[in-house]
């Protein structure tokens, strides 16, 4: 009985503070941006209700974080319930990362809201595109003949192929 009484108090005594917090602010995006590419990032005001929020979308060069790579400004408003859906894209005509293809690159993503900060550390990536080959049968012997066909997918470019 007394401890149905104490949680009970407990939920009581704590819902006016869950009610009177801040909004959340939400920053996701993929764990890897590829260099020229469209990338998507979701912003969002969880629990925000009053007017329209400007937030800037940026992406800064790693670790240094004195140049700019790419910003783009979005608003949140009541009609799209404070949350968005835009598309991002490192510029691959610029000299902002290392020559050496080994090497692990990394960038700043920022999400400035008027009264707070997010942001993200994430890779970046030079590989814009896919391969895909198909066969028509799973095993070839040495004197068999065959079909294949290959798929190269380059972002938004398809380019099929069908050899004999």
């Amino acid at each position: 009985m007394d401890v149905k009484l104490l949680c009970l108090t407990v939920v009581l005594l704590s819902s006016p503070l869950l009610t009177l917090c801040d909004p959340l602010f939400v920053l996701s995006a993929p764990n890897l941006l590829r260099v020229g590419s469209s990338e998507n990032v979701f912003v969002e005001a969880q629990d925000y209700s009053g007017g329209n929020l400007n937030v800037t979308v940026s992406v800064k060069n790693f670790p240094k974080k004195d140049m700019e790579i790419t910003d783009k400004t979005v608003t949140l408003t009541a009609e799209n319930n404070y949350q968005i859906l835009t598309d991002i894209k490192i510029p691959d005509d610029q000299d902002f990362f290392s020559d050496d293809p080994l090497e692990k690159q990394y960038v700043y993503l920022q999400a400035q809201f008027p009264s707070h900060t997010l942001e993200k550390v994430i890779m970046v990536s030079f590989q814009s595109g896919y391969i895909f080959v198909q066969t028509d049968k799973p095993i070839y012997t040495p004197a068999s003949t065959g079909r294949y066909e290959y798929v190269l997918s380059k972002v938004h470019n398809v380019i099929s192929v069908n050899f004999d």
